[in-house]
């Protein structure tokens, strides 16, 4: 799943643009978001899903890093944010 940073939100119009790690920015819908939206702030690391739309590609389920479900690669930091890693 790929990662990135926020870099704009436009929240009272209900979208965004995601700069990704590779250098290329995804737009997303508050649609997209599954009612996460109203958590997401600029500046914040995320994964996302990139699908087709209508007019280009486009994030779905943005979500924020270190939030629900680590994934394996953030196992040690989530860890030991909760002492639980020597």
């Amino acid at each position: 799943m790929p990662t990135g940073t926020i870099k704009k939100l436009v929240a009272d119009r209900g979208f965004g643009f995601i700069a990704a790690e590779d250098g290329k920015e995804f737009f997303f819908h508050r649609s997209g978001t599954e009612g996460d939206f109203d958590s997401l702030r600029g500046g914040e690391k995320v994964t996302f899903e990139i699908e087709v739309g209508e007019q280009a590609l486009q994030v779905q389920e943005p979500r924020r890093l270190g939030v629900g479900c680590a994934g394996f690669d953030q196992l040690p930091t989530v860890l030991a944010d909760h002492g639980l890693l020597g």
